[in-house]
């Protein structure tokens, strides 16, 4: 019989997040994450701890004419300059959840 649970394979994974540095938002430039790569980062993402039971994940990717639609229409409600940080961004990501209480609470 096989080990129910797999190891995860470390590949140089953290070496990475031992040397990883953040960037400021404003030095980030395009183009971003390709649709494949955008795939697997979201995939990777959805794997994350979820002890609320959120899941499934809803996950939107907004890029292009609609992302510059958004950020117009956002613009009212954003801090003075960031509708332009917006329209700068590659794409805008969201996710949205939709909480019910946990099957033990109900």
């Amino acid at each position: 019989m096989t080990d129910p649970i797999r190891k995860p394979r470390l590949d140089g994974l953290l070496d990475y997040l031992l040397t990883r540095r953040s960037l400021s938002s404003t030095k980030m430039t395009g183009p971003g994450p390709n649709d494949a790569e955008l795939e697997a980062i979201l995939r990777a993402a959805t794997r994350v701890p979820d002890h609320g039971k959120l899941a499934p994940w809803r996950i939107q990717v907004v890029r292009g004419e609609a992302q510059h639609t958004l950020g117009k229409r956002w613009a009212g409600d954003l801090p003075q300059g960031q509708p332009r940080r917006q329209r700068r961004t590659y794409q805008i990501r969201g996710e949205t959840a939709s909480p019910r209480p946990a099957a033990a609470d109900r």
